[in-house]
C-alpha cells in the first residue's frame, strides 16, 4: 500500500510542477506560448506531449 500512495503522490506532484512551471513562466512575462513550452519541458519525456501535438492543442483554443 505504501508503494503505491508513493507512487500516486510523486505522479501528482510531477503534474503540479507542470502547473507551476507554466504559471510561473507567464508571471515573469513570457509570452503563452513560451509558458506553455516550459511547463511542457518540466515533464518527464515519456509522458510530454510533443511539440507539435502542443502547437495543435493550443490552435484549438479560443482566444478570450
Amino acid at each position: 500500500i505504501s508503494a503505491a500512495c508513493k507512487a500516486t503522490m510523486e505522479h501528482d506532484s510531477k503534474y503540479l510542477m507542470c502547473i507551476k512551471a507554466g504559471l510561473l513562466a507567464h508571471l515573469q512575462g513570457y509570452a503563452p506560448a513560451v509558458s506553455v513550452e516550459f511547463a511542457r519541458k518540466s515533464l518527464m519525456s515519456n509522458v510530454r506531449p510533443s511539440f507539435y501535438e502542443v502547437e495543435e492543442a493550443t490552435s484549438k483554443v479560443q482566444s478570450v
